[in-house]
């Protein structure tokens, strides 16, 4: 079977559960449970507006690591929300794919995951909901 957007199989899948999220990605159906997230469903840029914020007078970008996606957990790292343009927004969190869901980078904090509509199999969506740190 095919894998669905921004997820992938190491082997020839045979059932869409084998679909795990790409590095940079993650899937929105959480296990509130577990803390791992929904294999088989399509997953979600982790350097989408969501999950980044705009720079403040303190960041960097042009500096620090410009990637394409939020994917390194170590570093502070910018992503250019609409090339060819420059438009920078800070990664606040990061995507290791499979079936994790995103961690915040340093700097930020996970304050809780809201619930919302729902969705794909009648499972509930989740948003990871970040804020940067206090000085």
């Amino acid at each position: 079977k095919e894998c669905p957007l921004n997820t992938h199989s190491r082997i020839a899948s045979k059932d869409l559960s084998e679909c795990l999220c790409k590095s940079g990605y993650y899937s929105p159906y959480l296990n509130v449970s577990s803390g791992a997230a929904r294999s088989g469903v399509e997953c979600l840029a982790c350097h989408g507006a969501d999950l980044t914020v705009p720079p403040t007078a303190d960041d960097r970008c042009g500096e620090w690591p410009i990637a394409e996606m939020c994917n390194d957990h170590s570093l502070p790292t910018c992503v250019n929300e609409a090339p060819p343009q420059v438009a920078w927004r800070v990664c606040a969190a990061y995507c290791p794919g499979g079936a994790a869901w995103p961690k915040s980078k340093p700097g930020f904090w996970l304050i809780s995951n809201a619930g919302s509509t729902a969705g794909e199999f009648g499972l509930i969506r989740y948003r990871p909901q970040l804020i940067r740190c206090e000085p």
